[in-house]
C-alpha cells in the first residue's frame, strides 16, 4: 500500500511542477525578450541556421536564453517543492534529508 501512495505522490508532485511550469516559461521567455531588446537593436535571432544571422547574434541570443531556461527550471523546480510543502505539509516526493538520496 505504501508503494502506492508514494507513486500516487509522485504523479501528483509532477503535475503540480507542470502546473506552475507554464506560466512561469511565460514570463522567463518575455524577459530574455526584453533582454534581448536592451542588448540588440534587431530581433532575437529564432532561427540561427539562417544565413542572415551573425554569429555575435546567435551566440548572445544562445547565451540569455540558455541562463533563461536555467532560470526557468530553478523557479519551477523550487517554486513545486515550496508549494507541496505549504500544502501537504511534508517534503516532497523523493526529496530527502541526505542529497544523495534524492531522486527529483
Amino acid at each position: 500500500m505504501i508503494g502506492r501512495v508514494n507513486f500516487a505522490a509522485k504523479i501528483l508532485y509532477r503535475v503540480l511542477a507542470l502546473a506552475l511550469s507554464f506560466p512561469i516559461a511565460k514570463g522567463i521567455s518575455a524577459l530574455t525578450n526584453k533582454v534581448w531588446a536592451a542588448a540588440r537593436p534587431n530581433n532575437p535571432p529564432k532561427d540561427p541556421k539562417k544565413a542572415d544571422v551573425g554569429w555575435s547574434d546567435a551566440l548572445i541570443w544562445a547565451g540569455i536564453s540558455g541562463v533563461g531556461t536555467a532560470l526557468a527550471k530553478v523557479i519551477s523546480t523550487k517554486g513545486a517543492a515550496g508549494t507541496w510543502r505549504a500544502l501537504i505539509g511534508t517534503e516532497p516526493p523523493g526529496f530527502e534529508d541526505d542529497p544523495k538520496k534524492q531522486t527529483v
